[in-house]
């Protein structure tokens, strides 16, 4: 719940510009009007930056790490459909860390999603960017993501096996995902879930061909593998939080259709 809450502020601090102000009092110069008839570019590139929390059966922390932060790299290309809507496929990839009482979990994780941006300050009574510069966005979508996973003691780095856990004393297998379980240094395939990304984002408009921004989304497992941990109430799940910067393809003198004015 304590998530849904963090999410739920931020979408509250995002808005609350728009109960401030309206798109930019100044004449607006036709080329920046949205119409069908005219071209602005609609593809987006992006790239960038920042860290990723896991929130799972064996961490101790509430929100934020006290120590160990993992940070992941991301990169997306998206398709305006219209001012206030568009489609963006994403990929991240990060290491993730978790560490409870004796035991700790290490991995690396890949998720590939396709989300659905709403732009908020595009679907107000004076549609268009914020002072000519800004944008808030939410994103909702869909995907899968690729992790492996080790489970080791905090004391001495060993990794733990089956038979720490249980009474089958015989069972020499590692606790591991993505790993040969007889051999948890060896790679194998990796474990494929899928994931529900649930975020926000604000943009800030450098010219017409660059912005830069900051996006925050927490990122749903549809199971609870990510920690090799079976015992929570619910599924495992991580926040990623990045600084980006995106660039539009085109003639320099033409705006993207999500920085135009309706």
């Amino acid at each position: 719940m304590r998530y849904f809450l963090l999410l739920a502020g931020l979408f509250f601090l995002m808005a609350t510009p728009q109960a401030q102000y309206k798109t930019d009092l100044r004449v607006i110069d036709e080329s920046a009007r949205y119409s069908r008839e005219k071209k602005f570019k609609t593809w987006t590139i992006a790239a960038g930056y920042g860290p990723a929390i896991p929130f799972t059966d064996i961490t101790k922390y509430s929100l934020f790490p006290s120590s160990h932060l993992d940070f992941g790299f991301n990169a997306s290309i998206s398709k305006q459909l219209y001012p206030s809507f568009a489609f963006e496929l994403q990929f991240i990839n990060t290491d993730l860390y978790g560490q409870k009482r004796d035991v700790y979990f290490e991995g690396n994780m890949m998720d590939f999603t396709l989300n659905l941006q709403a732009y908020i300050n595009q679907m107000v009574n004076f549609p268009g960017p914020i002072n000519d510069r800004w944008n808030f966005y939410m994103k909702l979508g869909i995907g899968m993501q690729a992790f492996r996973s080790r489970l080791r003691y905090e004391a001495d780095d060993a990794f733990i096996k089956v038979s720490d856990y249980s009474n089958e004393t015989w069972d020499n297998r590692y606790v591991v995902l993505g790993y040969d379980k007889l051999n948890p240094e060896k790679k194998i395939t990796r474990k494929g879930e899928m994931i529900i990304p649930l975020g926000a984002g604000a943009l800030y408009r450098i010219n017409n061909s660059f912005d830069i921004g900051i996006e925050s989304t927490l990122r749903f497992s549809y199971e609870d593998n990510m920690d090799n941990i079976l015992s929570g109430a619910t599924n495992d799940r991580y926040w990623y939080t990045a600084i980006n910067l995106s660039f539009h393809p085109g003639k320099k003198s033409i705006r993207h259709s999500k920085w135009t004015y309706r």
